[in-house]
């Protein structure tokens, strides 16, 4: 069968999207394609790809003609055909990176699945983002954000080291996340889905040396687990020892002390000409010499304002210093969901109901990383969605959220705040006490400032306490 129409769409000489139908191209693709030449002129590349845009090869799939939200979803016959007509058009690398590329998806909140692997399993990965996007989060976060369901799929070569089979190194970051200072995570191999190594970066007033502590992390191998450098099968089976030889590897070293500074000088000079913005990066050698790519790029709007505080002798203060994001929210009610003794799927159920009957409240979890990571995650944005703001309260054990689910509560101007240490006068005392899952009346302001003046700062200022019974 032949496609029903291929367009190119040329930015400079280097790159090239080819797009597949006549539909829209989503956020991801269209974003590459305008500020992608702004990379290319200093030198950063921008990998070819391809778009299958949302119509005609997904018209069928679309709303409302009846994908139920958390189910799998299966091409029709007529779909496979012409997607596979595509696929074997596509020359080039063994692997390569599928990714949505939806309204909305581009600002590095991780609500949308993307797919490492070989072309011969290009049906089976797309049919797993679409599966994802039509899950009851990406149904919310639609729903949350007014966006269409409309679905594109962006095709790129995985950025594979010559050598390693993987990225020397990769990640994601914010040019600006406050005055002057940009954000970065960072980690070996494919870092974008890995913990990585966060730092706060001056970009401008970058001098072409990372920062030493950021540095002796980079190149800390028993900081590093092989399933940081895995995304897919096609990298399976990798060790302690694969990781030892990379991050001891000359070419690993290299990205980090001169290939990685001159890539973050570059950023303040795009910067420079299209304002603040979201990147995704991988540093590799395809052939003999270090290679900069940008993957993903979304400028934002930044504000250079800060939040006032009360003073630090007002009863009834919550106070934290670790946070993620910056705003004031009012709260009418709190939710504890604390995980003890009861089962995950229970767990979820009730959070999900919860958020669909409740509103501006604050939400109480134990271990934020736990709940929505590893084996046993539970928690998601369909079950928080309507929050005012997550609160961590763990003094023992803490993670620091992932930079995609920094981007996802930014996105949704939900700041998360973590309590590390409390006595038993303390408000976060008591909020434990409360019966889980049940949303508890309450008055309180949530003031959060990632980026305040004296470091990372949060309050919770209760106005009214929730009736916490014999405490």
């Amino acid at each position: 069968m032949r496609l029903n129409r291929i367009t190119s769409n040329k930015c400079s000489n280097e790159f090239v999207f080819r797009v597949h139908g006549w539909g829209g191209i989503g956020a991801k693709a269209d974003s590459l394609l305008k500020y992608g030449v702004c990379f290319l002129d200093r030198g950063i590349r921008v990998p070819n790809g391809h778009v299958i845009s949302s119509s005609p090869y997904f018209r069928r799939l679309e709303r409302p003609e009846g994908i139920e939200a958390g189910k799998i979803v299966k091409l029709n016959d007529e779909s496979k055909i012409m997607v596979e007509d595509i696929l074997d058009s596509i020359d080039g690398a063994l692997a390569h990176a599928i990714r949505s590329s939806f309204q909305g998806d581009h600002t590095g909140n991780g609500i949308y699945k993307s797919v490492i692997g070989p072309l011969s399993e290009g049906i089976e990965s797309i049919e797993t983002i679409m599966t994802n996007a039509f899950s009851e989060d990406g149904e919310e976060f639609r729903k949350k954000r007014g966006l269409p369901p409309d679905i594109s799929i962006l095709i790129m070569p995985a950025i594979v080291d010559s050598e390693f089979g993987c990225p020397l190194l990769s990640g994601c970051g914010s040019t600006t996340w406050g005055p002057g200072i940009g954000r970065l995570a960072i980690a070996p191999g494919f870092g974008t889905r890995a913990t990585g190594q966060s730092a706060s970066i001056g970009l401008f007033d970058f001098a072409g040396e990372l920062p030493e502590k950021l540095v002796l992390r980079l190149t800390n191998p028993q900081l590093h687990m092989p399933d940081h450098l895995v995304e897919h099968s096609l990298f399976s089976g990798r060790d302690d020892q694969f990781v030892n030889r990379l991050i001891q590897s000359r070419a690993y070293k290299k990205a980090v002390q001169k290939t990685l500074p001159t890539f973050l000088s570059r950023l303040k000079d795009i910067e420079s000409d299209i304002g603040p913005f979201y990147f995704e990066f991988a540093l590799a050698r395809p052939a003999n010499e270090i290679a900069q790519f940008v993957l993903q790029v979304a400028p934002y709007n930044y504000e250079d304002s800060h939040i006032e505080f009360p003073p630090e002798s007002t009863p009834n203060v919550l106070w934290t210093k670790e946070v993620a994001g910056r705003c004031k929210k009012t709260a009418t009610s709190i939710v504890s969901a604390a995980e003890y003794n009861v089962p995950k799927p229970k767990m979820r159920e009730s959070m999900l109901e919860i958020n669909r009957s409740t509103k501006d409240y604050i939400l109480v979890v134990t271990d934020i990383h736990s709940a929505m990571a590893g084996p046993h995650k539970w928690l998601s944005y369909a079950c928080f969605s309507n929050a005012v703001a997550i609160v961590e309260v763990n003094p023992e054990h803490h993670r620091a959220p992932s930079e995609h689910f920094r981007g996802l509560l930014s996105d949704s101007k939900i700041p998360f705040l973590h309590v590390d240490w409390f006595n038993m006068d303390d408000p976060a005392f008591k909020l434990q006490m409360l019966e889980s899952f049940k949303a508890h009346e309450c008055e309180a302001e949530i003031l959060a400032d990632d980026c305040a003046p004296e470091g990372s700062k949060g309050a919770l200022v209760f106005k009214r306490l929730p009736n916490l019974g014999k405490y």
